[in-house]
């Protein structure tokens, strides 16, 4: 969907700057979604990364002075915020049969709060944006996960966006990788 005055009616800022760009470039918003089925549980979607080749005519980006690029991505990360703990106990203790005797003991608690990437895009303003999704044993990749991209196309040139989707799947300790690009690339055109 190219973005037009009518896209950016409701947004003062962002319709001056679409004005602005509008002798060198249009702007495109896509959506894409990827749907990762919660069952089967064995074997275990490990990763996916949804990878976008922008190109102007079917010609490479880097033939091109002015290529179509990726302007922004949403989301641009997800993270899962992870508490861990470790407690650390020191005392004399003294166990004879059946009696157990402890002169006290000091014990120290400590928590650190880590936060491990689940999404997160990469390679924002260039011609080959990516998402990657990694799954954890708290948080599997199962659902639907929508993903945003606003492409930057110079005035005179179609874009094409083809896309190629990656998975990785664990079963036991054995990880596979597959690879599949989708057929027929999205051509993004605007008639100014």
């Amino acid at each position: 969907m190219p973005v037009t005055s009518a896209y950016t009616a409701d947004d003062k800022d962002l319709a001056a700057f679409v004005e602005q760009e509008a002798a060198r470039a249009v702007y495109h918003v896509v959506h894409l979604a990827v749907a990762m089925a919660p069952e089967p549980k064995a074997p275990r979607l490990d990763s996916v990364r949804v990878e976008l080749d922008l190109s102007a005519h079917g010609v490479p980006a880097a033939s091109v002075e002015d290529p179509p690029i990726a302007w922004s991505m949403a989301p641009s990360k997800i993270k899962d915020e992870v508490e861990i703990g470790t407690t650390l106990r020191l005392g004399p203790q003294l166990k004879i049969a059946p009696v157990q005797a402890t002169l006290g003991e000091i014990s120290r608690t400590r928590t650190v709060r880590r936060s491990r990437p689940l999404l997160e895009a990469v390679g924002e303003l260039s011609a080959r944006p990516r998402w990657v999704m990694r799954g954890t044993k708290d948080v599997p990749l199962t659902g639907s996960q929508r993903l945003v991209l606003v492409v930057r196309v110079p005035i005179g040139i179609v874009a094409e966006v083809a896309t190629t989707v990656h998975a990785s799947v664990v079963k036991g300790s054995i990880l596979r990788r597959y690879v599949r690009q989708l057929p027929g690339a999205l051509s993004l055109s605007t008639v100014v």
